[in-house]
């Protein structure tokens, strides 16, 4: 399980395709010039045969300066209160250089560092703690064509925890993530296969048998945005999510209304200003 909520993370915070750190405004492709984001999520119910929102579950904010890069990041529970901020720098060319997590008392909790090479791409990611003692290290190596081949952990002693290898097809529409642990035997392998405009649509995981245990399809609309999402765990019930949207003018969803199984589960209110 901690390989594959690892190679979820990595394909979150780094494009394979790119090297670079992402945030929501690149991920989902937001239009405009985006000043501040807050999402906030809850508990939904039917009621007179519609779709309503009922008890507060989370909220998290963004800030963004005049570039489009995230600036600071926090998170809120069911109460509103802040549970984490982070905060973000950047380089001349709007490469993320530095990131820190806080505690509900203001102070540092972690630290997260980035190094890029020459094209731009991140090559490596330290995590330190309050202490400035480094926690663990990621290493990233690329191929001509700029495409991650290979993602080192490491403990902070410098002992390798765990080595992803990727591999892509002729298109680069089919990419396969194999983990191994530090005696370089299989931890798990992933397979991921993406349109013509990069969305994925279908990920396929393996255990170290080798065995496909758990598999993940998504489907969207004409405009790149996810509509339904079918999950099945080899021996259980499949379980399909759909999504609903409203848009504001320019054409960014402010409300997300999510089904599982037919049956509503949550609804996600979004406001965004712009500059």
């Amino acid at each position: 399980m901690k390989s594959i909520v690892l190679i979820l993370i990595s394909l979150f915070l780094f494009s394979c395709n790119q090297g670079k750190v992402n945030n929501l405004l690149t991920e989902e492709g937001i239009e405009g010039k985006v000043k501040f984001i807050s999402e906030v999520d809850y508990d939904a119910k039917e009621k007179f045969g519609e779709i309503t929102k009922d008890s507060l579950l989370f909220k998290i904010t963004y800030k963004y300066d005049e570039k489009g890069n995230e600036i600071e990041e926090n998170s809120y529970d069911s109460d509103e209160n802040i549970m984490s901020k982070m905060t973000y720098e950047y380089d001349d060319e709007g490469n993320a250089i530095e990131s820190n997590r806080y505690n509900l008392d203001g102070s540092l909790a972690h630290k997260f560092i980035f190094k890029y090479n020459e094209q731009g791409k991140v090559t490596e990611r330290s995590d330190y703690n309050n202490d400035s003692s480094l926690d663990n290290k990621c290493i990233f190596k690329y191929n001509e064509g700029g495409k991650v081949i290979e993602k080192y952990n490491y403990y902070s002693d410098g002992s390798l925890d765990e080595k992803m290898v990727y591999n892509y097809q002729e298109d680069g529409k089919n990419v396969e993530i194999n983990c191994y642990n530090s005696s370089d035997s299989l931890i798990s392998k992933t397979i991921t296969k993406y349109d013509d405009k990069g969305k994925e649509i279908e990920s396929n995981f393996y255990n170290p048998a080798n065995t496909l245990w758990l598999t993940s399809s998504n489907k969207y609309n004409a405009e790149g945005i996810l509509i339904e999402n079918i999950y099945f765990e080899t021996g259980r019930k499949k379980s399909i999510s759909k999504f609903s949207y409203k848009f504001d003018k320019k054409g960014n969803w402010i409300v997300k209304s999510k089904y599982l199984n037919d049956k509503p589960l949550q609804i996600t209110e979004r406001e965004i200003e712009y500059y």
